[in-house]
């Protein structure tokens, strides 16, 4: 019509354009006759929105047109409603009156106009893209060739189709919608709503009408260029419809979309999104939600899917205890990816049927996040008394119950002292790894810790467990417990293999949490392979993946990985402010903050901080021998501590800690072998150690010692000769025996050497009878005074 109106001023036309509004109102139509002879044009739109009078007062002044210089142009859009064409049908057959149909713009225009208006080079299938996306409407074409323009001045290089559509394409796509009329509108949203599920059928079923009705109304959107094939030609457009539907009437429109869904047997996630967009539920859905649709959203690994059926289904369960029970399995889905709401949800499940009953159906989960915020004694407690109920007999119970409690002391070492079961008692051992894959996954960790030599029985039960277990949210926690034994035992390429495999798996099922933690266990294996770069990009991803609540107690154990491997890059000062991160409460009493002091001491000696490094290391080593866990291959702290009591100048303090070493180190039921012809194991680890604070590696040797157990042997001569008055006779002595003779120069019994020992009283016997023989001694008095 603007074209024609532009012809027409062209010739010397009068032009008068006339819009109908939508709210009908009488329409006079003058005569245009007025003196002279200027042609007129008169430009009617939207004669689809026209009242009856205003109809007919056209058709009337139509049918006097041949006898006026009087050109009508009239404009029509498709509707429902069809009182127009009955009226006007009568020009129809008349010899001045023509009809004309708009066509689609042939793509040689629509270049035209891209590169005239816009400034676009298109080509021929952007073009065609375009033209089909538009659906032959001319508003929505210059919108998408707008967006189109804005995403090339944004940087974009020949951008596809699909994203084009933006901010000009949803405007278009509004106003479109807002001309339609209120029937043709609710049509409009209850397609955004069905989507892929949008016939005339099930549009007709939400909206209340026949399919008759609703097929015209597709076809009616079909001519405006927004639907095609019962679907919004774009999800842009369904999206701006679904924006302009008011709250409440959203609401009541989605739920009964939902209701047709659901009848149409439409898979359960795709009803599940509905009614969590109209935000309202009642207990007619609350199994289906709770059962159905949660279970296919975890099938699908859609976690958050997941949870936000179950809390829609728990706004819809009046009873206390199915709803304890949803809350439940939300915090074991959240536990997965969001260990803070999963917290709450178990706040709020034993809110409401108690705390005893909440244990005995989520122990596993309950002592998992209490040993996460630093309360595992209290988590131990509650298990011991959970355990204290059941009957003896009930084997299974019992041993995922020690499962659970052994994982709490696998983090918490202080907490090995009480457990009930003897990592020593193979019997109870096979019974309870036979009754529980948990418990044969967990107890090999507790055993390392508490072992004092790497446990080969125990290193090759985590392996088989290992193999023999599937990774879930259930098994998790047991596979990470398996997989730190393997690390105590040195198996860092087993575990390195192993957690590759893991951290993808549990990337597939989304769950951060365990895909964090098992890359911070890569950490420490490339750690042990001397694969440093590799250690920094596991523990900074691992770190990155989840904020520090989420880590809890257990954050120092990534964060020691990634200063230990900057230590041994070089990279002192990330390492130094890393190191100055404050830990979560708690973390400390953890073996994860034991290796933070350690990673904290190394830091610390590698920029010559020999107080601070040796406050470091000591403070470490008075937590392991607290625990109980005072084992070299935990964390060598005193061979740390001997190289900074050099830094500072002590060379007594060094010998002594280097002295302790070796005997920690020494093999049960072998004398310390001492080497004449060259030097002492001692005198190789001193001389060591004295070479590389010379020549600034103390650091570097530290790691060669820690991984080799002894000092490289070396072809220079020994610079130094440490003796003592003792040596010479305790090197004779088994490292049982030693440990005996020394109670008994001090005035001990027999009796009490046995129990300090837990030997047996004739063992005690035993030893004395071979240390003075070895020694050549008479008897206690004679022992006090050779070795003091």
């Amino acid at each position: 019509m603007s074209a024609v109106a532009k012809t027409a001023i062209s010739r010397g036309f009068e032009v008068e354009t006339i819009t109908f509004p939508h709210l009908s109102k009488p329409l006079p139509l003058e005569s245009p006759v007025r003196p002279g002879t200027v042609p007129r044009l008169l430009c009617v739109d939207d004669v689809q929105d026209a009242d009856v009078a205003s109809l007919r007062a056209m058709t009337g002044f139509a049918r006097n047109i041949p006898s006026q210089p009087v050109l009508l142009v009239l404009g029509e859009r498709s509707t429902l409603h069809h009182t127009h064409r009955r009226e006007l049908a009568e020009l129809a057959g008349r010899p001045y009156c023509r009809t004309l149909h708009m066509e689609q713009l042939p793509p040689t225009a629509v270049v035209r106009m891209a590169a005239q208006q816009f400034g676009l080079t298109l080509s021929s299938s952007t073009t065609a893209e375009l033209m089909q996306l538009a659906g032959d409407n001319l508003s929505l074409l210059k919108a998408l060739l707008a967006d189109y323009q804005r995403l090339r001045e944004g940087g974009a290089v020949a951008p596809s189709v699909p994203q084009v559509p933006g901010a000009c394409y949803r405007e278009a796509v509004l106003s479109c919608y807002n001309r339609s009329t209120a029937e043709v509108r609710e049509a409009a949203q209850a397609i955004a709503v069905l989507d892929e599920y949008s016939t005339a059928r099930s549009l007709a079923e939400v909206v209340g009408t026949t399919p008759e009705n609703a097929a015209r109304t597709l076809t009616v959107l079909a001519s405006a260029g927004l639907v095609a094939n019962s679907r919004f030609r774009h999800p842009v457009a369904a999206q701006a419809i679904l924006s302009s539907i008011p709250l409440q009437q959203g609401s009541a429109l989605r739920r009964r979309a939902a209701t047709v869904l659901r009848t149409m047997g439409v898979q359960a996630v795709k009803v599940a999104r509905v009614l969590i967009a109209a935000d309202h539920t009642d207990a007619s859905w609350t199994d289906f939600l709770a059962q159905e649709a949660a279970a296919q959203a975890l099938a699908l690994s859609d976690r958050e899917l997941a949870v936000k059926t179950l809390w829609l289904a728990v706004r819809g369960m009046p009873d206390g205890a199915r709803r304890a029970e949803t809350l439940s399995h939300i915090a074991e889905i959240q536990s997965a990816s969001n260990p803070e709401h999963c917290a709450q949800c178990l706040h709020e499940a034993r809110a409401l049927i108690g705390a005893d009953a909440l244990w005995q159906k989520q122990s596993s989960l309950l002592s998992e996040q209490m040993a996460r915020r630093g309360m595992a004694a209290e988590a131990v407690a509650e298990l011991e008394a959970l355990a204290g109920r059941l009957d003896s007999r009930q084997l299974s119970a019992h041993a995922e119950l020690e499962a659970d409690r052994l994982l709490l002391c696998g983090d918490y070492p202080a907490l090995t002292r009480t457990s009930s079961v003897r990592l020593d008692d193979p019997v109870r051992i096979t019974a309870f790894s036979a009754a529980s894959n948990r418990f044969a996954a967990v107890w090999p960790l507790v055993r390392m810790l508490t072992s004092e030599q790497p446990d080969p029985a125990a290193a090759e039960a985590a392996s088989k467990a290992l193999y023999a277990s599937s990774f879930t949210e259930n098994s998790a926690p047991a596979v990470l417990a398996a997989l730190s034994a393997l690390l105590y035992a040195k198996e860092w390429t087993l575990v390195h293999s192993l957690t590759d495999k893991l951290v993808d798996e549990a990337a597939v099922r989304r769950a951060p949490v365990w895909q964090a933690r098992f890359l911070a266990i890569r950490a420490e294996a490339s750690l042990g392979e001397g694969r440093y770069s590799h250690a920094a990009a596991a523990s900074e991803e691992a770190m990155a993946m989840l904020p520090t609540p989420s880590w809890g107690a257990r954050f120092g154990g990534p964060l020691a990985s990634l200063l230990l491997a900057r230590v041994m890059t070089s990279e002192l000062s990330d390492a130094r402010r890393r190191s100055a991160q404050p830990l979560p409460t708690a973390s400390l009493d953890t073996r994860h903050g034991l290796r933070f002091l350690y990673a904290r001491g190394q830091v610390n000696l590698a920029e010559g901080r020999a107080e601070a490094a040796l406050a470091d290391f000591l403070t470490c080593g008075r937590l392991m021998v607290a625990w109980g866990v005072d084992h070299e291959h935990i964390l060598p702290w005193r061979l740390a501590a001997a190289g900074a009591q050099l830094l500072r100048g002590d060379q007594e303090a060094a010998v002594d800690l280097v002295d302790e070493r070796n005997t920690r180190l020494e093999i049960p039921g072998q004398p310390m072998s001492a080497d004449e012809g060259y030097r002492s194991a001692r005198e190789q680890l001193y001389d060591v150690l004295a070479r590389a604070v010379e020549c600034g590696e103390l650091v570097e040797s530290i790691r060669t010692l820690t991984l080799n157990e002894t000092a490289p042997p070396s072809a220079r001569p020994a610079r130094y000769r440490i003796e003592d008055r003792f040596s010479r006779y305790l090197n004779k002595l088994t490292f049982s025996e030693r440990k005996v003779a020394m109670l008994a120069a001090t005035g001990s019994s027999n009796r009490v050497i046995a129990r300090s020992l837990s030997l047996s009283i004739s063992t005690v016997e035993q030893h004395l009878t071979h240390t003075y023989k070895k020694l050549g001694v008479a008897g206690r008095q004679q022992l006090r005074a050779m070795i003091g």
